[in-house]
């Protein structure tokens, strides 16, 4: 399998723990602070910064200049 679909399911397990707020046995609870809400908030901000990025990545490649093309 290619590396990337690991680094995938790596943070989609990541961000399933961060988001339900599951920690060790004994540890202190911190699911219900501003702590945690603001770790969430910038997970969230993280989200859509890179998906964000992605997108444009996508569409520069798709047509990287218009100027470039040749007219007849």
């Amino acid at each position: 399998m290619n590396p990337f679909v690991y680094l995938a399911i790596t943070v989609l397990l990541v961000v399933a723990v961060v988001l339900t707020g599951t920690g060790p046995k004994g540890g202190k609870p911190v699911a219900r602070t501003r702590l945690m809400k603001t770790a969430r908030l910038f997970l969230f901000a993280g989200m859509v910064l890179f998906a964000g990025l992605g997108v444009a990545a996508t569409v520069r490649h798709l047509d990287p200049h218009p100027a470039a093309r040749s007219t007849p």
